[in-house]
This record gives structure tokens, C-alpha cells and sequence, in this order.
């Protein structure tokens, strides 16, 4: 029997006189068990010899009550219905980003299609190099040409090159055509 009981088993006259004796010799030598039962003597005073033993019908509407108490937060539920709300913010947050942010940050301007081309200042040649040129090789024709590519390759792999104004465009084709090496082919356009 734990220490508690005793202490109730003294206050509502249910020990033996054995035990009764002993108890009140153990109330001497420990002063908490003292003070408990001071307590405890005040209340029966107070409310009488009703002193509440965990029976009746006090008690049971004390368990109801507690018994129709939420439960937890710590209810090791599954996790389902966490999930569901992070996702469903992740969704709004990047609906909102799309339709409502990002607008806003657009340039006023609207978008203008821009081909890569250039225009031609001069003559234009059409050209197809070979398939074993370098980049660097026909960087260096370019050069000693004066030509700009303009536009290409296109679908047939033909490369459209700007002379500069006033150049001899029958003079450059011929150079370019001795270039076997670096063009297949050389036309004016």
C-alpha cells in the first residue's frame, strides 16, 4: 500500500488498530506525512466525513468529462492531412506567382519578333562551305574578303555573306571560288 492510501485509509477510519498505531508513530518521525495529513483532516472538517475515494457519482461525471476531452495534438495520426494542405499551398503560392507576380514584373513593352539575319549594307553572295572547313578557317576567308555572314545555314546548309559597299562582287566570288578547300559553291544573289 503506497503512501497515499495510507494517508486516506487513517482519515476515513478503515485501518486496524495495529496499523493505526503504526502509522501514528511514523506521523513523529516524518513531518511531510504530518502536514499531509493536516491537510487532509482540514478538508474532512470542512466538507465532513464525505472525503472523495475515487466512488460515486462525483466521480463518474469527473471521468466523462475528462474522457470527452479532445485528445492531443500528439495523436499519431497519418500525416495525410498535413501533406494535403503543403501541397495545396505550394499549388496557390505558384498560381499566384504566375497570374499575379510575374504580370508585374513583364517590360511594358510588347515582345517584337526579331530575326537573327542582318540586312545586307552591300552585295550578297550566297555560299556553302565544306563540310571539312574549321570555324577558324572561314573566320580567316571572311577577313581577307571583307564579308560578314548575314544569315544561314539554312535548310541546305547555304550561308548568306554582306560585302561591304562599293566592293567588286565578281572579284570576291572568283577568291572565294579558288577556295575549293573551304567553299563548295559561290553565288551572287
Amino acid at each position: 500500500m503506497d503512501r497515499d492510501d495510507q494517508i486516506m485509509d487513517y482519515v476515513q477510519g478503515r485501518m486496524d488498530r495495529r496499523d493505526r498505531a503504526a502509522f501514528e508513530a511514523r506521523l513523529d518521525d516524518d513531518a511531510e506525512l504530518a502536514a499531509e495529513l493536516s491537510v487532509l483532516t482540514s478538508l474532512r472538517d470542512v466538507h465532513g466525513d464525505e472525503i472523495p475515494d475515487g466512488s460515486g457519482p462525483l466521480w463518474s461525471r469527473i471521468e466523462a468529462s475528462i474522457a470527452a476531452e479532445p485528445r492531443s495534438a500528439n495523436d499519431n495520426r497519418a500525416p495525410r492531412l498535413s501533406v494535403l494542405k503543403v501541397a495545396g499551398i505550394a499549388v496557390a503560392s505558384v498560381l499566384a506567382w504566375n497570374y499575379a507576380v510575374a504580370p508585374l514584373l513583364q517590360p511594358s513593352t510588347p515582345a517584337v519578333f526579331q530575326t537573327a539575319s542582318d540586312e545586307a549594307a552591300g552585295p550578297v553572295l550566297q555560299v556553302v562551305f565544306a563540310d571539312s572547313a574549321t570555324l577558324g578557317d572561314i573566320a580567316a576567308l571572311l577577313r581577307e574578303v571583307d564579308a560578314l555572314i548575314i544569315e544561314g545555314p539554312g535548310a541546305t546548309g547555304v550561308f548568306r555573306l554582306s560585302l561591304a559597299a562599293g566592293a567588286d562582287v565578281l572579284a570576291v566570288r572568283d577568291a572565294l571560288q579558288d577556295r575549293g578547300d573551304l567553299i563548295v559553291m559561290v553565288t551572287i544573289q
